[in-house]
């Protein structure tokens, strides 16, 4: 694989020359020299072979293709910061992913506030949401991949909480079999 001859801290350092203006700000925003900031950004012109910024009165200005390259910067510089997120966050034991299984009678505005209630201290745990019908919870948990299943009915062996009771109401057409069946006694 080839290596990358610019580094997240040359594309760290334009970002902030446009961001703030200047070489001077951005100097003293990283807190480095400006003749630091002026040498970095020379680098990563000359490394790419041609220039990102232009000099207008004491002002730096993009050229077309440092625009381009500055907005996929940004998105390089966080993808690094997510990256580093996410190492930490498997350091300290959380898991990276999450396979929620739900039965489709369990209330949606209850699920999505449990969601959003979780996302905050989430750490970066993606939640993988599979709906299951009938038993389709209880399969889940035979084939062994859920993390979590949210269902009506608890299989043997395993513990359950009740966290909400959602209430079933049976329907049926007028012309329906069971309306001319007769209650027993």
């Amino acid at each position: 694989m080839k290596a990358p001859r610019v580094t997240l801290e040359q594309w760290r350092v334009l970002q902030s020359v446009v961001d703030k203006g200047g070489f001077a700000q951005a100097a003293e925003a990283l807190h480095k020299s400006q003749s630091s900031v002026s040498y970095t950004v020379a680098k990563l012109q000359e490394q790419l072979g041609y220039p990102l910024l232009i000099i207008e009165g004491r002002k730096a200005k993009l050229t077309e293709r440092g625009e381009v390259l500055l907005r996929r910067s940004r998105h390089l510089i966080k993808e690094a910061v997510d990256l580093e997120e996410l190492a930490h966050t498997l350091g300290q034991g959380w898991e990276p992913e999450l396979e929620l299984v739900v039965d489709q009678a369990f209330p949606t505005p209850a699920l999505l506030r449990a969601l959003q209630a979780f996302e905050p201290q989430s750490q970066g745990t993606q939640v993988q949401l599979k709906e299951a019908v009938l038993s389709g919870g209880e399969e889940a948990l035979r084939k062994g991949s859920p993390d979590l299943v949210l269902s009506g009915m608890v299989p043997k062996g395993y513990l359950a909480d009740p966290i909400v009771e959602v209430e079933m109401i049976a329907v049926a057409a007028s012309s329906h079999v069971l309306h001319s069946e007769t209650a027993p006694d």
